[in-house]
């Protein structure tokens, strides 16, 4: 029985409207309306193109992230080191350096140190961001895809055999549903010629 996946209006027929057409395994027979699954196909493919932009963009915020992680590296060894000399001239000499500049460079080097750990913070962020967060999205985005172009190839029904289709009677702007009786039938060539089994009804 010749019969869809899916229920739909026919948009093309690809047999002849003939008692009996010829075809090998794998051509086509009917096509049915996927105007939905194409929609679904480039909305998946148009989310995947923004993730990847997003991902480069991302990228870019590491790079700038980087290069923070680094000046506040530098800044605090800088702050480390003035402190440092500082406490080497009070050990000198207490009237060279006062307790308040001890405290100021000892101010200066809490705030680097905080501004190093939220640099480092931000970049694991976006580290995260970009080997976790937007590869997981973009899975998803590609499963989507995946799946509706799956679902837009059931909306063709191909000949599983090569034979004779018989009896059919379906026509464009038709709607069909694999629940229908079916509008042919798939003789296959190399079924018995010598007998058939068929059912009737009384009447």
């Amino acid at each position: 029985p010749i019969l869809p996946e899916t229920s739909d209006r026919i948009v093309e027929v690809y047999v002849k409207h003939e008692m009996e057409s010829q075809g090998k395994a794998g051509d086509p027979i009917i096509r049915l309306d996927g105007s939905e699954q194409e929609a679904a196909i480039n909305s998946a493919k148009l989310q995947i193109s923004e993730i990847d932009a997003e991902i480069a963009l991302a990228k870019g915020e590491r790079n700038v992230a980087e290069g923070g992680v680094s000046q506040a590296e530098s800044a605090l060894k800088q702050a480390v080191d003035e402190l440092e000399t500082k406490l080497e001239l009070q050990k000198r000499n207490a009237d060279v350096v006062t307790p308040r500049q001890i405290e100021k460079l000892q101010n200066a080097v809490g705030s680097r140190e905080g501004a190093l750990a939220a640099m480092r913070a931000q970049k694991d962020l976006i580290d995260t961001k970009i080997n976790i967060s937007l590869p997981a999205r973009r899975s998803t985005a590609e499963a989507r895809l995946k799946e509706a172009e799956i679902d837009l190839a059931k909306k063709t029904v191909y000949a599983g055999v090569a034979g004779t289709v018989s009896q059919f009677t379906m026509r464009k702007g038709d709607i069909v549903n694999p629940l229908m009786r079916p509008g042919g039938i798939l003789i296959p060539s190399d079924a018995s010629s010598g007998r058939m089994v068929a059912g009737f009804g009384q009447i």
